[in-house]
């Protein structure tokens, strides 16, 4: 599930309108709503403020699923230590959780589409 359509079924399930998501992560209801159709995706802060009011993690809201196996840890790894732009996550992950670096990796992805899309 990509993570626009995952904060929108959080924010429904909670009864709130855009709006009322909008006011509590301080941001405008089209920036909800960009977030909602995967248009741009929150900053750190905005994600932090969503895991708040929805009572979820961050990867809750991006959608990234736990590695249940060494293999799948292993595959992460080495997809982080291949990849130039997430080079520097790997060298500086040693002793992070994997949770952690996939949470983190999610977010560089999420900013740079953000960035693509010309969003500020």
């Amino acid at each position: 599930m990509l993570y626009g359509e995952r904060l929108k079924q959080l924010r429904e399930a909670a009864g709130l309108k855009q709006s009322d998501v909008a006011a509590v992560v301080g941001v405008s209801s089209q920036a909800v709503s960009k977030w909602e159709t995967n248009k741009s995706a929150p900053d750190g802060d905005a994600i932090k403020a969503l895991c708040k009011l929805y009572n979820v993690t961050a990867n809750d809201i991006l959608g990234i699923d736990t590695p249940n196996s060494d293999e799948d840890i292993w595959q992460l790894r080495e997809a982080l230590r291949r990849d130039p732009e997430r080079r520097m996550l790997f060298d500086a992950a040693r002793n992070v959780k994997k949770e952690d670096i996939m949470t983190a990796a999610r977010i560089l992805d999420a900013l740079k589409r953000s960035s693509e899309d010309g969003v500020d």
